[in-house]
This record gives structure tokens, C-alpha cells and sequence, in this order.
């Protein structure tokens, strides 16, 4: 007897076997056929890192985005990037595509999206299933805008969403902000518990927290520790939570408050309890967000000194094996490196540099740490206070930082951005510092602002000396700044001069061809005449200081912007040559001046 003929027949248990089979297939067909429109776009095969990545995120759409517009929104994100990476003569499809989406609207999808949609969005989408918040399961990722469906940005995307969770959320959490499940494990200060979980996932204690109860990152041997505060009600106590901690074996991966915020200092003295139980090794590698993270690096330093006091050997994230000591600082800190570990998936959603050229980048990886001396007991415990992800001394991201940032950090980082620091990718470092250290900075090493966009530099109002260092590391051509307002792009001593230097150009040969005199009365009409396409470039005629080609620094955003489509091979004369394209104003002509 076959055994299929054992099981009774169930319509709609066949039904249902039939529609997952059925979703199944068109989540397979909808990114085959999304990879096959993204390796249709030259610069998928041009550039191989940036395919990884895009493959990466289909698959990963495939699992968390299973409705189809929403697959397609991704798709469009990766699709409009590569374009943008292509070369203008790529056909009409790229051009389209350039004129209906900014630069800076490509580049903050694709940055949007790993920085904060890809660690956002499961968790809001786990709690609305939980939850059976169809609002939020619902909700459009296009708008209406002319008629026309456009797709929103991530970050407008996750905003919307957490609204949303703000809105009808919060009657729901209301009636669910208590929890049954777990055993007592240990007692701390005012009555408070900590709850031991096993397994550590619970929908529960997700539902309470407002968080995915650690249910889609379930690991084997992993446990959660939930602190809670006891609640009378009508004689009877229940236990509401506060914290959840998730615990792989004896060490710390996730360590967070209500919603996924990082825990209060209030939480404290109830964490140092924990945390001091000598059977805990320490931390180990993070999971979602890891920037709302407890860690060591927030307490006091009394609360440290207990904290040690308790657990001697306490890990600090893992890190504690291969250290080299870079420098030792006035104040008895110092920076210490650790190679050889995953900066990456420590540092990819805390860079707000493109993905194209961080990914690309090569050298020593591994983390450079600022630690504070503090003496427990007779003996020296290093405390680590910051902690920077860095490739080839290229600083990433942020990894670990306190919530408070006192004048010991700012003199350990502005000490490491001057000496140590070859490169920077993570524009928030700068907030760290007041703005006379980061000048001061920037002065020393004006290099760490080549990985930025322009707008980001100008907001920053640097000093000049930093924004020609800025200017000549973008732009390889020869020009000097002038009276902090000018870009001089060219001198010349005579008329005859910049005439023939126009020649070399395609574009003015056949005008300055007319002149049969370089040095005549047509000839200054001429030049008097010169316009340009490029708004703000003029000929500055005088008798002192001759003839020059300058640009106002308050445009160089559309400069650069403009310049940003040439292909990456610039040189010299295609950049000049973009620059001085001759104006829509036809400049008079030899015989119409004599």
C-alpha cells in the first residue's frame, strides 16, 4: 500500500500546498528575471564587486520582499544605479533614466538601502506579521506623482513604516506589554528579574518589546535573558519587560531596549548584575543594528570598576586577541589595532560612502580601538571607549561608541584623524569633534574629505587650504584659489595666448579659425565676447595681473556634479574640454567685427 493513500483527503490542505508551490515559483521567476534585466546593463559585467552586491540583494529581496512590487522597487534601486555607473554613450534607456532621477537621489537609494533598509526592515516586517498589522504589510512602496507610479526612497520607505507602527501599534501593545514565558534565573535591584528564555526565540517576549523576539535570527545555542519589572495588578504580579539580551553559549550578541533602542542608563546597575556572572565570557560578533547595542563602552566608570570587579575576564566584543599598540596618548589612553576580522559586517550599514568604492577597497582590515585605563583591584583593565572599523587605515564606520562623548575621545580621535588616519568614510566622525579640532584636522590631513560628495564638503565650510587640497584631488588640472572667492582655472599673458589655446580644443577651432589677426581689434572683441556653457566661468581682463579663466568656489557643486558623467579614465584635456564648451550665445564672427 503506497503510503500517500494514508493521508485523508483535505481540499484545503491541498489547496494550500498548491498556492505556497505556486508563490514559490513566481518569487523563483521574479528574480530570474530581475537578474536577467540587471546583467542586460553593461556595468553589471564592468564592474564585478558592485554584481556581487546586486545579486546579494535579490536574493535577499526574494526572501523578505514577496510582494512583487516590492521586489520590483528593489530592482528598479539596483538598476538605476548601474546605469549611473555606465558611460553616457550607453543609449537612450541611461539618458532617460539620468534626466527623471538626480545623482544624489541613486546614490542615496542604493546608500539608503544598505545602511538602513536592509537591517530595518525585517524586524518591522516580522512584528507586523506578529502583530497581523495589515496596514503595514500593505503599505505601497510607489507613490502617485503626474500620474505616474515613482518609487519612494528607503529612508522615506522606513519612516513611514515606523509612523505607521507608532499609529496602530500602540492599543496593540498596550494588552501585550506583559510576559509569561521563561524561568527566574536571577534577582537584582528593586525586585527587578532577570528571565532566562529556552530556546532563545520568543513571539512573546517580541510582541511585549516590539521587537522580532529574536525569532527570524534564531541560532543554535542561542538563549535570551529578559529583564523585568514586577507589576501589581488587583493582588496578582506580572512581569513586564524592559531589556532583552541574546546569548550565544556563554557570549552577548544582541543587547537591546524597547523597540530596538539602545537600553537607558537607568537599565545600568541591572546589566552590570548580569553581565558580572562569572560564567559569561564576554561579547561576540552582533547581529541586527549593532549601533543600538549595549556595551561596556556606555557605562560610568564606577559602574565599570563593579563591572570588572564581578567578571575579571570579561571579553569586550570579541576583540581582545592580537593586539598592537599604535600609539599611547598623554592622558594614559591609547590606540591599539587588531587585524584580520570581518570589518565588514561590523561597518557595511554604518559607511555613507557609495558602495562601489568602499567595496572596492584593499589592505589590512580590522579594527582600531581607543581604550581608558581603569584600575580595578591593583590591576589594569582596558576599557574600550571607541572602537573604528578601518581597511589599509581607512576608517569605515563607527563599531562601538559610548553615548556620551567627553573631551578624552575627542583629543583620542582628533590625535588618530592627524597622524594616523589615511582616509575617512564616515562623515559623522567629524560631529565628535568641535569645529576648530576639525579644522585643525583637516589642515594636517586634507585627504580625509576626498571620499565625500561636494555637497557634504561644502557644508562643512572647511578652511580654503582644505577645499583646494579637496579640489586638486578631484579635478586633475592646474588652477589655483584666489581671494578665497575665485577659481583660477588659467592665465595668460596676451590675447594671442588664449587664443591659441582654445585651438587645442575641437570646439573652438573653427571659430578662432575666422580671426586672421590674433592680436587685432577683431580679435578683442572676441575674446571681450567669449561665453561659455557652464554658468559662473568668465574671462577676467587686466592690466595687472593679465587675462584669466575663473570660476566662483560657490559653484563648484554643479562643477563637479556636472563633470561627474565623464568616463572614469579622466584626463586632463576631456575634463577642459567639458569646462569650456562653448556657450548657447554665437560669439560674433571675423567679418561681422571688421
Amino acid at each position: 500500500m503506497r503510503l500517500l493513500n494514508l493521508i485523508p483527503d483535505r481540499p484545503h490542505y491541498k489547496q494550500k500546498n498548491k498556492k505556497s508551490a505556486r508563490a514559490k515559483s513566481q518569487g523563483k521567476s521574479r528574480y530570474k528575471r530581475a537578474l536577467m534585466e540587471l546583467q542586460a546593463i553593461p556595468s553589471f559585467s564592468r564592474y564585478p564587486d558592485v554584481a556581487d552586491r546586486a545579486v546579494e540583494s535579490l536574493k535577499w529581496g526574494k526572501k523578505h520582499l514577496t510582494k512583487s512590487d516590492r521586489f520590483d522597487w528593489l530592482t528598479g534601486i539596483w538598476k538605476r544605479y548601474l546605469h549611473f555607473l555606465g558611460d553616457p554613450d550607453e543609449g537612450s534607456r541611461r539618458q532617460r533614466i539620468m534626466d527623471k532621477y538626480p545623482q544624489a537621489r541613486i546614490l542615496g537609494d542604493i546608500q539608503a538601502f544598505h545602511e538602513v533598509f536592509y537591517y530595518a526592515f525585517p524586524a518591522i516586517q516580522g512584528h507586523a506579521k506578529q502583530s497581523g498589522c495589515r496596514v503595514i504589510l500593505d503599505m505601497p512602496f510607489f507613490e502617485k506623482e503626474n500620474g505616474r507610479a515613482m518609487p519612494l526612497s528607503p529612508d522615506v520607505v522606513i519612516d513611514r513604516l515606523e509612523n505607521l507602527e507608532d499609529k496602530y501599534l500602540t492599543d496593540y501593545l498596550a494588552s501585550n506589554r506583559f510576559c509569561t514565558e521563561g524561568e527566574p534565573y536571577l534577582e537584582t535591584h528593586d525586585g527587578w528579574k532577570w528571565f532566562r528564555i529556552r530556546p532563545g526565540r520568543s513571539r512573546e517576549e517580541g510582541e511585549a518589546m516590539r521587537h522580532c523576539g529574536n525569532v527570524p535570527g534564531w541560532c543554535f545555542g542561542d538563549f535570551i535573558y529578559s529583564l523585568r519589572e514586577p507589576v501589581d495588578k488587583k493582588g496578582k504580579t506580572f512581569w513586564k519587560p524592559h531589556m532583552t539580551i541574546v546569548c550565544n553559549g556563554l557570549r552577548f550578541r544582541e543587547l537591546k531596549g524597547f523597540s530596538n533602542r539602545k537600553p537607558a542608563a537607568d537599565f545600568h546597575p541591572h546589566i552590570v548584575d548580569l553581565l558580572g556572572q562569572k560564567k559569561f565570557r564576554g561579547f561576540s560578533r552582533p547581529g541586527y543594528c549593532p549601533k543600538n547595542d549595549f556595551h561596556v563602552c556606555d557605562l560610568s566608570e564606577d559602574h565599570v570598576r563593579e563591572l570588572f570587579r564581578l567578571n575579571p575576564s570579561l571579553d569586550q566584543d570579541g576583540l581582545d586577541w592580537h593586539s598592537e599598540t599604535v600609539c599611547t596618548l598623554s592622558n594614559g589612553w591609547r590606540w591599539v589595532f587588531i587585524a584580520n576580522t570581518d570589518v565588514h559586517g561590523y561597518c557595511r550599514n554604518l559607511s555613507t560612502q557609495g558602495v562601489g568604492s568602499l567595496w572596492s577597497l584593499k589592505g589590512r582590515r580590522g579594527w582600531h580601538i581607543l581604550q581608558e585605563p581603569v584600575n580595578v583591584g591593583g590591576s589594569i583593565h582596558w576599557v574600550h571607549r571607541l572602537v573604528l572599523g578601518t581597511r589599509d587605515k581607512c576608517v569605515l564606520g563607527i563599531v562601538r561608541a559610548g553615548e556620551k562623548i567627553d573631551e578624552n575621545i575627542s583629543f583620542g580621535l582628533l590625535y588618530f584623524l592627524k597622524f594616523h588616519a589615511k582616509g575617512l568614510y564616515y562623515f559623522d566622525l567629524f560631529r565628535m569633534l568641535s569645529v576648530s579640532d576639525r579644522d585643525e584636522v583637516l589642515k594636517a590631513t586634507p585627504t580625509l574629505l576626498n571620499h565625500f560628495h561636494p555637497e557634504t564638503v561644502m557644508e562643512l565650510a572647511p578652511p580654503v587650504c582644505v577645499i583646494e587640497a579637496y579640489l586638486k584631488w578631484t579635478l586633475p588640472i592646474d588652477f589655483h584659489i584666489e581671494n578665497e572667492r575665485t577659481l583660477v582655472l588659467k592665465e595668460f599673458v596676451s590675447r594671442k595666448e588664449l587664443l591659441e589655446y582654445l585651438c587645442f580644443y575641437d570646439q573652438w577651432k573653427e571659430r578662432v579659425a575666422k580671426l586672421s589677426d590674433h592680436d587685432g581689434l577683431a580679435a578683442t572683441v572676441f575674446v571681450k565676447h567669449l561665453s561659455f556653457r557652464l554658468d559662473g566661468l568668465t574671462v577676467n581682463i587686466s592690466r595687472d595681473s593679465g587675462i584669466k579663466l575663473i570660476y566662483p568656489i560657490k559653484g563648484i557643486i554643479s562643477l563637479l556634479v556636472g563633470l561627474s558623467h565623464l568616463n572614469d579614465q579622466k584626463t586632463r584635456k576631456s575634463i577642459m574640454e567639458w569646462i569650456l564648451r562653448p556657450g548657447m550665445d554665437i560669439v560674433p564672427s571675423a567679418n561681422s567685427l571688421i
